[in-house]
This record gives C-alpha cells, structure tokens and sequence, in this order.
C-alpha cells in the first residue's frame, strides 16, 4: 500500500462532506429568496385581493383597504392601496391634504376617480405642474373645452400641452398644437416624439430636409408619401441610414435597388452596408459586402449575424478555424454544417 492511500478515504469522507455542505447553502440561499419574494408580493396580493372583495361588496374589505390607503406606515402598500381605492370622497380627500405628492398622485390617476370637476379644478389651477399633467392623464377626464384651452395655452412654459393635445378629440387642432410645441422644443427626444405624432406632410418635409439631427430627420422620412421628395433625400441626405430609409419608402422598387447597392458600394458605415446588402436582391453583391463585414467587423455578436448569412464555404472553414471568438466559430460550424445538408 502506497503512503498515499492511507488517506484516500479520509480524503474522499472531506469531499462528500464539503459537496453536502454545499448543497444545505445552495438551498438556504434559495429558500432566503423565495421567502423575500412572497414578503414583496403577499402584501401587494392581499391589496388586490381587498379590491376584488370591495368591489364585490364587502364593506369590511373596502373599510380595511381604506385604512391602509390612509395610515399604512409602508409607503409602497400606501400608493398601492390609493391606487385602487373605489371611494371618490377618499380619493378627493387624499388628494387635497396628504402631504406626500407621489401619493396623491397616485389618487388622482386612479382609474375609479370620475368626479369631472374636480379633475378639471386640479388640470387648470393646480401649483404642481405633475399635479396638473396627472389630473389630465386620469382615464375619465375628458373636459373637451378645458383640454383644448390647456392644449393651446402657450404662454405657461410648463403647461401640460402635450397631454392635453393627446386627448383631443379635434385633431385638427391637435396637430396645430403638436406643430407650435416641436418648433420650440430644443430636447431632441421631445422632438422625436413630437415628430412621430405629426401628420402635416409640408411641415414634415421640412424637418426630413432641414432639421439638423438625424434622428428627427428619420422620423419625418417614415411618415413621408412624396415620392419626389422621398428621391431627394435618397440622393442629398448626409445619412447613409435616412437614404436607405427612404429608399424603404419609394413606389419605385429598381430605384430603391439602385439606392441600396450605391450604400453597399460607397456607404462607410459598416451597419448601413450590411442592412443595405440585407434589401439587395443582387444577392451576389449582399454576400460580398457579408465576407468583407465578416472580416472586419469587430463586435463579435454583428460577425455571428454575419456569419449566419454567409454561403461561401471557404470563408466559412477559415471563421471556423481562425476566428478568436469561439461563438463566432461555433456559427461558422453550425452554418457549413447547414449548407453541406442543402
């Protein structure tokens, strides 16, 4: 008997224990997080379950909700509990002398919160801009007059014209609303936003040609129907991606070929290229402009998509073989392997 086998079972007797060891933590670990879980979601469970019981009649359930709504030291069971209250007087009442905004917030968006007037009281004289926007964003608001004269006040900065503007009924005038807010509007998200609810064709024109941020632009050339324009911008555009998009738009199918293999040859943009080569129907020039992306591209999740898209089989070997990013040769295999079965 070697000197080492002495030990061999005391050895093996350590593994054992540590391995059970490490399974008693694995599983304390796992019942630690579904004892956390069901205390996050019991007490929201037992909110709707009062709400259910409320609206079913229950009075005690419906007192014992509003209690919670009220007094609950958890100020996340609060907001929930408010937010699904059914007592207009309640909601009114919390909305008026809770000292905490977000809470009453939460009151004035509650779907069961009808009461017209008041809705209207808070959407124009509210102090609190978010007051305001939230007593308009309520489902049951729908005070035409008032939310025509908010959407057109254009003289209070922080006016809640854009919400306003969404729930009108007059469209006509919610466009002219929408138009007057992205000519001021200076935060380029806001104006992208702005553009997707335009529907003025000269005034998107416009911004497609001129407005200086790409994005902007791009929105506007997705809405566009002038194909003359469409063309324009398709040739003048400094954006490799806003020609393409409009290529996307033209009725003219052989000029958007044309469009897209001009961006494949002559585009810079590597992410441009592939998704031009992806609208070719010169499949041929597509896969040159795959093998030339496949090589180069150094995100090793775009050389997978690439890879994925590739048909010569000798570039493929070598990606397979050569490729620092095992993913990356993984698809190379998976991808020989699915053209040598056709």
């Amino acid at each position: 008997m070697r000197f080492n086998d002495l030990f061999k079972f005391k050895w093996d007797h350590q593994k054992i224990l540590g391995f059970k060891i490490f399974i008693v933590m694995v599983l304390s670990v796992f019942i630690l997080i579904i004892f956390y879980l069901s205390t996050i979601a019991s007490p929201y469970e037992k909110i709707l379950k009062l709400k259910d019981e409320c609206r079913g009649g229950n009075s005690k359930a419906c007192a014992e909700l509003a209690d919670i709504a009220k007094h609950d030291e958890d100020y996340d069971m609060r907001r929930v509990a408010v937010h699904n209250i059914t007592d207009q007087s309640l909601m009114i009442e919390i909305v008026k002398k809770d000292k905490d905004q977000d809470i009453r917030m939460a009151a004035l968006i509650n779907p069961s919160l009808a009461d017209q007037d008041f809705l209207a009281e808070i959407a124009k004289n509210d102090v609190n801009s978010d007051m305001r926007k939230a007593a308009i964003k309520n489902p049951n608001f729908d005070n035409q007059i008032l939310l025509a004269e908010i959407a057109k006040n254009s003289e209070d900065p922080k006016a809640p014209r854009e919400i306003a503007a969404h729930k009108l009924k007059d469209k006509s005038l919610a466009q002219i609303v929408y138009a007057d807010l992205f000519k001021n509007e200076k935060k380029e998200y806001s104006r992208i936003y702005l553009a997707w609810q335009l529907t003025d064709q000269a005034l998107l024109s416009d911004i497609a040609k001129n407005d200086e941020s790409a994005s902007v632009r791009e929105v506007a050339v997705l809405k566009l129907s002038d194909q003359v324009l469409l063309t324009e911008i398709t040739k003048n555009d400094k954006s490799g991606m806003i020609r393409m998009k409009a290529a996307d738009q033209l009725k003219d199918k052989s000029l958007a070929q044309s469009v897209y293999a001009d961006l494949v040859k002559n585009n810079k943009d590597r992410l441009v290229r592939i998704e031009a080569a992806d609208r070719l129907n010169d499949k041929d020039l597509a896969q040159l402009v795959y093998a030339d992306c496949a090589k180069n591209e150094k995100d090793k999740w775009s050389r997978v998509y690439l890879v994925e898209k590739l048909t010569n089989q000798a570039l493929l070997s070598d990606i397979a073989k050569n490729d620092k990013e095992s993913r990356v040769r993984k698809a190379a295999k998976e991808r020989l392997q699915e053209l040598k079965k056709k």
